[in-house]
């Protein structure tokens, strides 16, 4: 049986993180051998990976340590392990070496960050685009990352490939929630509109433009809409501010974070995602699942799962004006809000379920147990 193991930065709740460990789960559940590897903490999500799974902190301190990366080439030894997923640009730092020197495993990376916009990320990138130039296989979870990246990276385009992130379907679209309680808790006016964005609260999500949008909507004559932000982050007390001195307490929301999303998007009647940069969302997926219209900025993947006007609507980024008219267009406009929210069900359904994304990581290992290794 071929050994896999999903190489993370932390078991933070991210959206990456999440979507692995949650992978490994199905996949110990099918009889595979799967092993979550992570370089340190937090170890938020520890406690949801199956026990089926076994699960190693390697400890890391310091900005690299050599300690981490032997205990990893040796548990890949020890273990007999085939295929190593680094997720992200930090683990690839420590899988790609350890594959090579603990007797030449397959090593894949799995990118999900779009652009680095910073100096120092540029100048580091420099280094991660070394070690993914010699990776066995890079997988995207957008093509327009993977032109992106193969173009500006000279990455082989042969041995890259876009796996969409999938969402399970009959969890979110089938199963009864209970949606009314939570609305009487947050204090939701049963005939006022309810707008809601899921996200960590991280400058890249634009959660400002956003607040912007439905501070213009809000003091419109006639309309009466509640806006629920539901995530944590570094931004929140910056957005809370400008909530209180806009006048907008009673009528924003922060719900912090969430383990089970359902009630907040059964609860919501459109959904929005502003972010600056995206490679593809697993919280659009999940809202469009659920049959809620959705809204997002034309980044990344987004538009590659957002049809504009067809699955939902789309304007460019950082546009508030742009977005005040998509939403004002969804708030006055009950028919549209259903036609939009079904065809975007309709769409996950048949393109994103997590039956697809699961077969596709499997067919990469296939692929990985077929290619000569030195033992």
């Amino acid at each position: 049986m071929s050994g896999v193991v999903f190489l993370l930065g932390n078991l933070t709740g991210g959206g990456s993180e999440t979507k692995m460990v949650r992978m490994a789960n199905r996949f110990a559940k099918s009889g595979q051998d799967v092993h979550v590897i992570y370089l340190g903490a937090p170890h938020t999500l520890r406690d949801s990976i199956d026990s089926a799974v076994a699960v190693e902190c390697l400890e890391r301190r310091g900005k690299f340590s050599i300690r981490a990366l032997r205990k990893l080439r040796d548990y890949i030894r020890q273990h007999d392990i085939d295929v190593v997923f680094c997720v992200n640009h930090y683990p690839l730092v420590y899988g790609w070496p350890a594959c090579r020197f603990g007797g030449r495993r397959y090593c894949v990376a799995a990118m999900n960050t779009y652009e680095f916009t910073s100096l120092r990320d540029r100048f580091f990138m420099l280094i991660y685009a070394f070690v993914l130039r010699r990776c066995d296989r890079v997988v995207f979870g957008s093509r327009a990352q993977q032109e992106l990246w193969v173009d500006k990276y000279r990455l082989d385009r042969a041995r890259s490939q876009v796996i969409y992130n999938g969402v399970d379907v009959d969890y979110f679209a089938n199963g009864k929630i209970d949606c009314e309680t939570l609305g009487q808790t947050i204090g939701v006016n049963e005939q006022s509109v309810v707008i809601g964005c899921v996200a960590h609260l991280r400058p890249e999500k634009s959660h400002m433009d956003l607040l912007e949008a439905f501070n213009a909507i809000s003091r419109r004559p006639g309309i009466r809409a509640h806006l629920l932000l539901v995530g944590q982050g570094p931004e929140e007390e910056r957005l809370r501010e400008y909530v209180e001195a806009s006048g907008l307490g009673e009528v924003v929301h922060f719900c912090g974070r969430a383990d089970d999303v359902r009630p907040f998007l059964a609860l919501m009647d459109v959904f929005v995602l502003p972010s600056s940069s995206e490679v593809f969302s697993n919280a659009i997926l999940e809202a469009m699942a659920m049959g809620c219209p959705v809204i997002c900025s034309a980044v990344g993947g987004s538009v590659e799962m957002v049809l504009n006007n067809e699955t939902g609507l789309t304007y460019e980024r950082h546009d508030v004006e742009g977005l005040t008219a998509k939403l004002t267009d969804l708030i006055t406009d009950l028919d549209k809000r259903q036609a939009l929210g079904h065809a975007g069900a309709v769409r996950v359904t048949n393109v994103f379920s997590i039956e697809k994304m699961d077969e596709q990581y499997a067919a990469v290992v296939r692929l990985a147990t077929e290619a000569p290794r030195d033992t």
